[in-house]
């Protein structure tokens, strides 16, 4: 076998375990960015279940509120659940991509 034989072969083998570590570490950059989407939306359900709470308080409506029977906090709290175990699941998969490297 020639040297150049040799060192094609070298490059191309190279050049296929180059391109599986790129592609591992594209799909990992993706996730983080998915979760980066999902830590967002949080923060903005948050943001308006404060506000929210806040404008219930100043507007004297805590005198016959009932934060189990209010639709808009019911909905809320079912959002944030569902954000923080998306995150998580998303944090997992980053964990296992990792260990396919």
């Amino acid at each position: 076998m020639t040297i150049f034989k040799k060192t094609t072969e070298s490059l191309l083998k190279y050049g296929q375990h180059f391109a599986n570590k790129t592609e591992g570490y594209t799909k990992i950059a993706k996730v983080h960015l998915e979760i980066k989407k999902l830590e967002g939306n949080l923060d903005k359900t948050l943001k308006n279940l404060g506000q929210y709470l806040v404008d219930q308080f100043e507007n004297n409506n805590f005198s016959s509120f009932d934060l189990t029977d209010d639709t808009f906090i019911a909905e809320s709290i079912n959002k944030t659940k569902s954000f923080k175990l998306n995150i998580e699941m998303k944090k997992k998969e980053i964990e296992k991509l990792k260990e396919l490297k």
